[in-house]
């Protein structure tokens, strides 16, 4: 009896050994060719005026390259939820600042100011226009921090905005929006007050710009669908 489960043993371990052998076995690969190196992938054109309109490739109305995974939650500036739906915003709409290579360059805002104790900022705004040709003024950029700040509409990134002076007050309910570091100078002017210094807040904020019209017009379903927004980017 000791003899026959000993040699069983040693059978069903050689087996087990074979089996592992030859499943960690790695295919064998085919040699590499001469053309195989010599004849590169054709690289995707640059431009687009290079590929011939009829070929299907192209298309004589404007679009976005987004790279995105889902449909957006929506594209309401104070009420996006994550990362697609500000993709497509910064596409469509034109940020005061964006970051482009690691470094903070001007968007709607063609420059700025930062006083010397850091607290005050001045966005001097470029020419710009909403797609049905109207001027893109501060006061557009003034009403999204007011929407974003208020809190019926529960912004979840409203944290970053919180070293304005009255952000967190305002979203908490604690304070009027009248009370918020943010005035509007002129059309191409927007002054911004933080109730301390922040040398990374132009480099963890979007301040996207909004108009009131749109709001008032299409109410809850603003940044719904395409339909329901405005672009300016």
């Amino acid at each position: 009896m000791k003899k026959a489960l000993g040699l069983t043993l040693a059978l069903a371990l050689s087996l087990s050994q074979l089996a592992g052998c030859g499943a960690n076995t790695p295919p064998e690969t085919p040699p590499v060719t001469q053309q195989d190196v010599s004849t590169p992938a054709p690289a995707p054109a640059d431009d687009l005026s290079q590929i011939p309109e009829d070929s299907g490739e192209r298309d004589a109305e404007q679009y976005i390259n987004t790279y995105i995974t889902s449909d957006p939650s929506t594209l309401d500036c104070a009420r996006f939820l994550g990362i697609i739906d500000r993709t497509i915003l910064h596409s469509i709409t034109e940020p005061l600042t964006r970051i482009q290579d690691g470094v903070i360059v001007g968007a709607g805002a063609e420059t700025w100011d930062v006083s010397d104790d850091g607290l005050v900022y001045t966005f001097h705004l470029r020419e710009n226009r909403w797609d049905d040709g109207e001027p893109v003024t501060a006061a557009d950029y003034a009403y999204a921090l007011t929407r974003e700040a208020d809190p019926a509409n529960a912004w979840c990134f409203a944290s970053d905005f919180f070293s304005i002076v009255g952000f967190a007050s305002v979203y908490n309910g604690e304070a009027d929006v009248e009370t918020l570091g943010i005035r509007v100078e002129n059309d191409s002017t927007l002054i911004i007050t933080l109730s301390e210094p922040n040398p990374a807040f132009l480099s963890t904020v979007d301040i996207f710009p909004c108009r009131a019209a749109d709001v008032e017009a299409y109410g809850d379903t603003y940044g719904s669908e395409a339909g329901t927004i405005s672009s300016c980017g």
